[in-house]
């Protein structure tokens, strides 16, 4: 994926514009960058499910299950919530550096993940099954 944006940039100059850190922009470009590369590869999958596979039943889904279930996964979400998801629970990150990668405040940060885990719970909730 960094390839693909520094090959993108070299034809294109990146946007950065000074207001956060380069660190952060770059932080937040690239996810942003893998976040479209998901719902590109979502697309692809429909497109290949509704055009060529019932004329080529042979061609199959990509490989990896466990990531290409949480690829299903955040695309049930507002991209903003999916990347606040991403940075605290994959990349680990705090609060604050949270907000500074994504230009917003720490309380705009809490809110989208609280957003996110309640969309979660919903998502996965079942009718007559209870929460624990």
């Amino acid at each position: 994926m960094l390839q693909e944006l520094f090959v993108k940039w070299s034809r294109t100059p990146p946007t950065f514009d000074g207001r956060a850190a380069l660190s952060t922009w770059l932080y937040r470009v690239t996810t942003n960058a893998c976040l479209n590369r998901m719902r590109d590869e979502q697309n692809r999958v429909r497109l290949l499910d509704v055009h060529v596979r019932p004329n080529h039943p042979t061609v199959s889904a990509p490989k990896g299950e466990l990531l290409h279930a949480l690829k299903v996964e955040l695309r049930k979400f507002d991209a903003e919530q999916a990347a606040a998801a991403v940075y605290a629970v994959m990349d680990g990150m705090t609060h604050d550096e949270i907000a500074d990668v994504m230009g917003c405040s720490r309380r705009h940060v809490g809110n989208l993940l609280q957003r996110f885990r309640d969309h979660a719970a919903a998502l996965h909730d079942t009718p007559g099954e209870e929460n624990s």
